[in-house]
């Protein structure tokens, strides 16, 4: 037997070839072991398992999927509002009441932010 210090059954990994697509400092990297390609930057050691391009392709979001997704969530806010002021009314009715339940809430006059309608 050989106590060799060599490194058996270890792989360097190796560069792989240019890609134009990728940004400057970005280089690719080929596993020894696995052959898995990862992107490597030299300047920042930060390594990724996806490519650059990819995560570019994130940022070019549609901007109509953002006004409907914001439209959404501001008629959320609003529906909130409305069952919190709703709620409030409850209470104050049930607290003024002294627990006796009387009617509801939701019917008769209709106030909505300090106004009567």
């Amino acid at each position: 037997m050989s106590s060799g210090s060599g490194s058996f059954g270890r792989a360097v990994p190796g560069y792989a070839s240019e890609d134009p697509s990728l940004p400057k400092p970005w280089r690719g990297l080929v596993d020894g072991i696995t052959g898995y390609l990862y992107y490597w930057n030299p300047d920042t050691n930060v390594m990724h398992y996806h490519s650059i391009t990819f995560w570019r392709k994130l940022d070019e979001f549609p901007t109509a999927l953002y006004y409907i997704f914001n439209t959404m969530l501001l008629t959320l806010l609003v529906f909130h509002m409305y069952w919190w002021k709703l709620i409030c009314l409850m209470i104050m009715r049930q607290l003024n009441n002294k627990g006796q339940v009387t009617d509801d809430v939701r019917s008769g006059k209709r106030i909505f932010f300090g106004g009567i309608t």
